[in-house]
């Protein structure tokens, strides 16, 4: 039993972990919308979806259905995606 070999009294208990990524070089960010932060809302005019720019702000992003291409890849994209 887990439990009994750490000794602990109770079947929980919070780990003192934290962890640091590092890199050299910036990371490649491509110049689209910005990164999907919620799950997109597709309506009758085209997709909305909550997105975080480049530049570190949040905002509303709307592809509407007309736009035939963008609209097809957008669809598809789900939290965490690149719009």
């Amino acid at each position: 039993d887990h439990r009994a070999a750490k000794g602990a009294a109770l079947s929980y208990e919070d780990e003192k972990f934290a962890y640091l990524l590092a890199v050299r070089e910036p990371i490649f960010t491509p110049a689209g919308l910005g990164r999907i932060l919620d799950r997109p809302d597709l309506s009758k005019i085209g997709l909305t979806a909550k997105v975080c720019r480049v530049d570190g702000s949040a905002g509303f992003v709307t592809v509407p259905k007309r736009e035939k291409v963008a609209f097809a890849g957008a669809r598809r994209a789900k939290w965490g995606d690149d719009l």
